[in-house]
């Protein structure tokens, strides 16, 4: 008898922590359906051994927040939109857009993405025979988008190459190269991205584990050093320490490495830098307070990043396209538009349209009819 006893007051804990957890999940669950608490990624990346993740291919996701709430395909290749065969189809001129979330467009609907608009562009004003590819994925960066381009856009008969350099880039490339794979010689070959652990998927499948998870990693977040090995934020502050200029050594270098791949298989590149949200219209306190660098206007006035990378593409005969002056000029003709969702901070679908315009008129004259 005592030992049963002693058994049953050993479960009870057990127990009672097992339908807390219970009860935990499915308090989310509702309360996420009534106010998004998390962003929605079901099980549409997953780990690749060459340049770290890419889509499930054939796959169809949701992502919502409370700003936005849209579904995503993709083909039998993980790329997102249509279906695109390898081989070329006659007359046709394809152009290859790069990047990381961005490009691929998760917060708003596929046929409102860049991808897609500059598609819708280039064949309403030039031709049918244009068919622009996206090959973006969320959190892509140079590293990880050379690798790509060598392993599967080089499969695709690319005749330009569009690439477009978030903020995030840097530090996402500082990250990355900790699981770089490389040679006898020590070279980096590839970006493993690992495999699938039981823990991971058990978190894809739990709200409360995917909220707590991605409030975690915002905590983090805020509370790493100020340099951009550990947070884009430190993209702009006037002076760069000796982390903050390695970590865009590595970034410029692949970038380099993608200039260097594209010349050899004779494809034009065009290297585009995305402006952030703060640069564009006001978007709180948060910002400021972290890098207390906005004008009078509430504004951020640095160009920092912009500049790096126009007097780094000027000086290797890169075509470069600043999308800033772009997008503050259709702020300034539109100013009751919202170009980025204030707290995403992703390009809303007037944004996209200012950007697929804004390459429009950069690619056209390099482009040949088909």
């Amino acid at each position: 008898m005592p030992s049963r006893f002693r058994l049953r007051s050993a479960l009870v804990p057990i127990a009672v922590t097992l339908l807390s957890l219970v009860a935990a999940e499915a308090a989310v669950r509702v309360a996420h359906r009534i106010r998004p608490l998390y962003l929605d990624r079901p099980r549409v990346y997953h780990p690749h051994p060459q340049f770290h993740h890419w889509h499930e291919p054939n796959a169809t996701s949701t992502f919502r927040t409370v700003e936005f709430s849209t579904r995503q395909r993709t083909n039998a290749h993980g790329m997102v939109g249509r279906e695109v065969p390898l081989e070329k189809p006659a007359g046709v001129v394809r152009i290859g857009m790069v990047g990381d979330s961005f490009v691929e467009g998760f917060t708003t609907d596929e046929e409102e993405s860049i991808p897609y608009r500059l598609e819708a562009r280039l064949q309403a004003a030039v031709g049918e025979g244009y068919h622009v590819l996206n090959f973006g994925s969320a959190s892509f960066s140079p590293t990880l988008e050379y690798f790509m381009l060598r392993d599967l856009g080089g499969q695709f008969d690319l005749d330009f190459v569009v690439l477009l350099f978030h903020v995030t880039d840097v530090t996402d490339d500082a990250r990355y190269i900790d699981s770089a794979v490389r040679n006898a010689e020590g070279e980096v070959i590839a970006i493993d991205g690992g495999t699938v652990s039981w823990a991971y998927e058990l978190a894809t499948h739990s709200a409360l584990l995917t909220a707590v998870t991605q409030a975690a990693r915002a905590l983090v977040r805020a509370n790493v050093p100020f340099d951009l090995g550990h947070t884009f934020n430190a993209m702009f502050k006037p002076e760069y320490n000796d982390a903050d200029r390695a970590a865009w050594a590595l970034s410029l270098s692949y970038l380099e490495r993608i200039r260097d791949w594209c010349a050899e298989a004779g494809i034009p590149f065009l290297l585009v830098a995305l402006p952030v949200g703060p640069q564009v219209e006001p978007v709180g306190d948060v910002h400021a307070s972290t890098l207390g660098l906005f004008g009078d206007g509430g504004l951020l006035t640095s160009t920092r990043m912009q500049d790096t990378l126009r007097d780094w593409a000027s000086d290797r005969g890169i075509a470069f396209l600043d999308l800033l002056p772009a997008a503050r000029r259709y702020k300034a003709a539109r100013p009751d538009e919202v170009l980025f969702f204030p707290r995403d901070q992703h390009f809303t679908p007037a944004g996209k349209v200012m950007a697929a315009d804004a390459i429009f008129e950069a690619i056209v004259p390099q482009l040949t009819r088909p």
